[in-house]
């Protein structure tokens, strides 16, 4: 049998090509062969479920479910205008209440006014006055309009706001039983606001009390001395300008951002720190059970604290009687002293506090 030819014919280049290169025909072939197969892998099957050529792009915050925790985080850490775009979500539910949406537009108008959106932030105090009905948020969005705009620099629109708000006031003041009693760039502050500080104030006072005027019926005897004090016109004269100080000095402190500064955030968590601490042992030593003849027995043992003779022998029965109210004040806040105390280590013990000052590389 003769050999067959197997060999294909030769094919001539077009003219001007060489003749002894690399057949154009056949690159263009392998080229599109190549180029389906790359195509056919890179593209997915049909039916097919796989992901890994699939890049799901970030959405936005404002478009993700509303998380508290994140908008936390975000608003401590300054971010806040990623927390605005966040509280978006949350202001979008059609389930709040017209108050409850009001709080938040705030809360979202405080957040662009942080971070320097001014037109952002008066947009949404506006819309939150729209839908408050409670007197105390509707007299904190006039304060953040008012500051909002004096710090754009908008004269023409707060002298239109002022005088808006003092054709208000006038208005209501016939109807309006909780009488105002000074007012703070346009802002009425009301009669309640400022009894309520002035209970601050009394109650504070009543803190500096000597231990033996801090029992109860002390307490509401000096609480009573100080009300009728602060009733005369010269001491509410003087507390109602005390209270409108305060007051200017809080809101300038505040259009300063006084209450971004590293030092004001130390401090308010070094006093939050120390109010939780100390409610909670009061919470826990709030009632203190008096046995009266333990109160007589330390009575006794504790004359000299008292101003009597410690010597049962030669102790004046009457002396010990009348130093009995005394005695009590005493004997009680040692025994909240104790349980306090007693509360603390079963904390620690509870907690499984371990503490190495070997560590701390002090010197005997």
């Amino acid at each position: 049998m003769s050999d067959l030819d197997l060999s294909l014919p030769q094919v001539t280049p077009p003219s001007g090509g060489d003749p002894s290169g690399p057949n154009w025909v056949w690159r263009a072939f392998v080229s599109c062969g190549i180029l389906s197969t790359v195509v056919g892998v890179w593209l997915p099957k049909e039916g097919s479920t796989t992901q890994s050529h699939v890049v799901e792009m970030e959405k936005p915050l404002g478009e993700l479910p509303f998380n508290e925790d994140l908008y936390l985080k975000l608003k401590k850490a300054g971010a806040h205008g990623e927390a605005a775009r966040l509280l978006s979500t949350a202001i979008a539910n059609q389930g709040l209440s017209s108050e409850r949406r009001a709080e938040l537009l705030k809360d979202r108008g405080d957040l662009h006014r942080a971070a320097d959106d001014h037109q952002r932030a008066i947009a949404d105090y506006y819309r939150a006055e729209l839908l408050a009905n409670e007197e105390p948020l509707k007299r904190e969005l006039a304060q953040d309009i008012v500051d909002t705009l004096r710090f754009m620099g908008r004269y023409d629109a707060l002298g239109d706001e002022l005088q808006q708000r003092n054709r208000n006031l006038k208005q209501q003041s016939s109807t309006d039983t909780d009488s105002t009693v000074a007012v703070v760039d346009g802002i009425d502050l009301k009669r309640s606001d400022f009894l309520r500080w002035v209970d601050q104030v009394v109650e504070h006072q009543l803190e500096s009390l000597p231990e033996d005027q801090r029992s109860p019926s002390a307490r509401d005897e000096a609480r009573l001395k100080l009300r009728q004090q602060f009733r005369t016109p010269q001491e509410q004269q003087r507390l109602l300008q005390q209270w409108a100080q305060g007051e200017v000095l809080y809101r300038e402190a505040l259009l300063w951002k006084l209450d971004e500064r590293s030092e004001y955030l130390q401090r308010l968590d070094q006093a939050r720190r120390s109010l939780l601490t100390a409610l909670l042992i009061d919470e826990k030593v709030k009632r203190v059970e008096v046995d009266e003849s333990d109160l007589m027995n330390w009575a006794k043992a504790n004359g000299d604290r008292l101003g009597i003779s410690n010597d049962d022998q030669s102790l004046d029965e009457s002396q010990l009687r009348s130093a009995l109210p005394q005695a009590r004040v005493l004997y009680v806040e040692e025994k909240r002293q104790r349980q306090s105390q007693a509360f603390q280590q079963s904390l620690l013990e509870r907690h499984k506090v371990k503490l190495f000052p070997e560590a701390l590389g002090g010197q005997n």
